[in-house]
């Protein structure tokens, strides 16, 4: 009987100190997937130099799946860009406002220009981006309502849809932060309608690991909004000298040729697939 009892306290006492190890050393972080992991390089490596032999598990998952992860405790904090209304445990910590931006390839007619229309826009071609969380805002704000925007291609994944992007497929709805493939230009839109706030999600009212509670104490005092990258030099070139607009754009009747074959047509601030897609 004692040799059971010695080994049962044995076992209990390792147990326990295999939790608080796990406590200490550990951090579990999900990302929405238009939420780059790029945002959290630093944030990361000055914990992993706090806590020695810190694991970092990153996981991408829905806004709704992340919150309840975040319920059942099988993630420590969340990162969105969502504006839904969370359960009244989620504690929501801001960390900074972007724009969303038009990323189109390096030869794309409007590449050149400084901004892009409303009324060129909506005469565009776009990539869809499944599970888009400012889909309703970019359609209110930019169309009206009236009209949808003409979706050629989709996707779920941000990286084939910049490589979509870059083959001069359509153009990229992506948020300002989210780093692009060298072959890409962002282009601001006119007026700046469609923005959002990028928010630390955590549970009230649950004790914070070490790890968790430096996480948080670091986002508070960080100034996020260093990792949004430099406008995009090219989209300014000549800016001044050049005054005329993508509307002044009259090709021959054909249009230009795109990389995959499809001829484009560029009229009147147009420029998607002569044949309609099934967006």
């Amino acid at each position: 009987m004692m040799e059971q009892a010695i080994a049962a306290a044995d076992s209990a006492y390792d147990q326990a100190r295999q939790y608080k190890d796990e406590q200490v050393s550990a951090i579990r972080v999900g990302l929405a997937p238009s939420i780059s992991a790029s945002l959290m390089a630093e944030p990361l490596s000055r914990l992993a130099h706090r806590f020695a032999n810190l694991r970092i598990d990153l996981v991408e998952r829905s806004c709704s799946h992340l919150v309840e992860g975040l319920l059942e405790n099988r993630i420590h904090a969340a990162i969105t860009g969502s504006n839904e209304k969370f359960p009244g445990r989620i504690n929501r910590l801001r960390l900074f406002e972007e724009s969303y931006v038009a990323l189109v390839s390096r030869d794309h007619p409007f590449a050149q220009f400084r901004e892009i229309s409303i009324r060129t826009l909506r005469e565009t071609a776009w990539l869809g981006r499944e599970a888009c969380e400012v889909k309703g805002l970019f359609e209110r704000t930019c169309f009206g309502g009236d009209i949808s925007p003409n979706i050629a291609h989709w996707s779920g994944s941000e990286s084939h849809l910049q490589h979509l992007a870059a083959a001069g497929l359509g153009a990229l709805l992506a948020p300002e932060h989210f780093p692009r493939l060298p072959g890409l230009v962002a282009l601001p839109i006119e007026g700046n309608p469609v923005r959002r706030h990028v928010d630390l999600l955590v549970v009230g009212g649950r004790r914070h690991t070490r790890v968790l509670g430096e996480f948080v104490k670091f986002a508070r005092q960080y100034e996020w909004r260093r990792c949004l990258p430099a406008q995009d030099a090219r989209a300014h070139d000549n800016w001044g000298q050049r005054k005329e607009t993508v509307r002044t754009m009259v090709p021959d009747a054909d249009g230009p040729s795109c990389r995959n074959g499809h001829r484009m047509a560029v009229q009147m601030g147009r420029y998607r697939p002569l044949a309609q897609s099934a967006g």
